[in-house]
C-alpha cells in the first residue's frame, strides 16, 4: 500500500508538468515565406521628346526590338501624327516588305564595313528602308550582319559600271578582295554592328519648337548627322513652302540652294526645286501678260498661271484680267444667245465658269441656254 502511494506521488508531479506544458503551447502561425525576385519594374520607353524618340524607335530596330520601337513610334505619332521618320519607320514595321518593296530582287553577298542601313542609302536611296530591307531578307537583327552572308537587294541588278563606282573595296583588286570576304566569312567573326543613331541638341530643340531659320543657321556650324540632315531637310522645305506660300518662290529656291549642298543626298530636294521653279515660271507669265492681248490668248495664260501656281489667283494682277475677260466672254454670249447661237453661247459660258466658277449670271443664263437647246432638240 505504502509502495503504491509512492509510486502514485512519483508519477504525480510528472504529470502535472506534462500538462502545464502542453497547456502552455498556443497555436502560431507560421512566418510567410520572403521569395526573392530579380523582377524590375518595366522602363519607360519614350521620353516626351518626339525627337530623342524617334532616335530611340531606330535604335531598337538596328537591335531587333521591334516590339519596343513600335511603342515608342506609336506613342510619338499619337502626339505628332506629321512626324516624317517616324511615319516612315512604323510603315516598314506594319507594311508587307514585299509590298513595300517589290518581288523583283538580286543577290548581293555583304563586304567587310557594310551595313544595312548603308545598302538601303546605296540601293534604295533612303537609308532609314534599312529595317524594310531587314525584313526583306527575315534578318531578325538588323544591326549584325555577317560578313559573305549572301542577301536580296530589291530592284534591278547594278551595272558593272555602277558596282566598281560604289565599292568599298576598291583600292584592292578583286582576288585580294574576295580573299578578305571569303577570309572574314570562314572565321565567322566579322559581324557587323550598326553605330548608333546620333543627332545635335540644338537643332532637335530648335526644330521641336518650329524655329526652322535656327535649325539652318545651326546647320552651317557643325557637321551633320544623317538624324540631323532629316531634320535639316524638313525646316528647309517648311521655310521654302511658307516663302512660296506668300508669293515668293524665289527666296524658296534660295533656301534649298544653301541647304543642299550640306546634304548627302541634295537630290531629295529636286522635287521641291522643280516646283518652285515652275512657279517662279508662272509668276513671270502673270507679269508678262497685257491686258490689250487678244481674249483667246489671254484666257490659255490665265489657266496656265492658275494651275502652275494657285497661290497667284489671290493676287490683284490676275483678278482684274480674270474680272475683265470674264465680263468680255458673258457679253460676246449674251449676244450669240440673242443671235440664236446656242453653241456659242453655251461654250463662252463654260469658259466664264472657268474662270470664275461663282460668276452668277453666267450659271443662270447656261442653265437657261441648255435648256432651250434641248427642247429645240426634241422640236426636230
Amino acid at each position: 500500500m505504502n509502495d503504491t502511494k509512492h509510486s502514485v506521488l512519483l508519477i504525480l508531479p510528472l504529470l502535472l508538468l506534462s500538462a502545464c506544458q502542453l497547456g502552455g503551447q498556443k497555436n502560431v502561425a507560421p512566418s510567410p515565406q520572403v521569395v526573392a525576385t530579380n523582377e524590375q519594374p518595366a522602363p519607360k520607353l519614350y521620353t516626351g521628346n518626339s525627337h530623342q524618340d524617334v532616335i530611340a524607335a531606330t535604335n531598337a530596330l538596328h537591335q531587333g526590338r521591334t516590339a519596343d520601337a513600335k511603342i515608342i513610334l506609336e506613342y510619338v505619332l499619337n502626339q505628332k501624327p506629321d512626324n516624317y521618320l517616324a511615319n516612315k519607320l512604323l510603315k516598314q514595321i506594319n507594311t508587307n516588305p514585299v509590298a513595300l518593296l517589290g518581288e523583283t530582287y538580286f543577290i548581293h553577298q555583304i563586304k567587310s564595313g557594310e551595313s544595312l542601313s548603308k545598302l538601303a542609302k546605296q540601293y534604295l536611296n533612303d537609308q532609314y528602308m534599312f529595317f524594310a530591307l531587314a525584313r526583306y531578307n527575315n534578318i531578325a537583327n538588323p544591326g549584325r550582319i555577317k560578313v559573305g552572308d549572301k542577301i536580296k537587294i530589291p530592284g534591278e541588278a547594278p551595272s558593272i559600271t555602277e558596282i566598281a563606282s560604289s565599292d568599298t573595296t576598291d583600292n584592292l583588286d578583286d582576288e585580294e578582295a574576295t580573299s578578305e570576304i571569303e577570309a572574314l566569312a570562314e572565321t565567322n567573326i566579322a559581324e557587323i554592328s550598326e553605330p548608333i543613331v546620333s543627332n545635335d541638341v540644338e537643332i532637335a530643340e530648335q526644330f521641336e519648337r518650329q524655329n526652322y531659320h535656327e535649325v539652318l543657321l545651326r546647320a552651317t556650324q557643325i557637321e551633320l548627322s544623317p538624324f540631323d540632315q532629316d531634320l535639316v531637310k524638313e525646316a528647309a522645305l517648311a521655310l521654302s513652302k511658307e516663302a512660296d506660300e506668300e508669293g515668293a518662290p524665289a527666296r524658296g529656291l534660295e533656301i534649298l540652294s544653301n541647304i543642299g549642298v550640306l546634304l548627302d543626298d541634295p537630290q531629295s530636294l529636286q522635287p521641291r526645286i522643280n516646283e518652285l521653279n515652275q512657279h517662279l515660271q508662272a509668276k513671270q507669265t502673270l507679269a508678262d501678260i497685257d491686258v490689250s492681248e487678244r481674249p483667246a490668248n489671254l484666257y490659255e495664260s490665265l489657266l496656265t498661271v492658275k494651275r502652275q501656281y494657285p497661290q497667284l489667283a489671290t493676287t490683284s494682277k490676275y483678278q482684274m484680267l480674270q474680272s475683265k475677260l470674264s465680263e468680255d466672254y458673258h457679253t460676246q454670249a449674251m449676244l450669240a444667245l440673242r443671235q440664236q447661237q446656242l453653241d456659242s453661247a453655251i461654250a463662252l459660258w463654260d469658259k466664264v465658269l472657268t474662270l470664275d466658277s461663282k460668276h452668277e449670271l453666267a450659271i443662270i443664263h447656261l442653265d437657261r441656254a441648255k435648256s432651250l437647246k434641248q427642247k429645240l432638240q426634241s422640236l426636230e
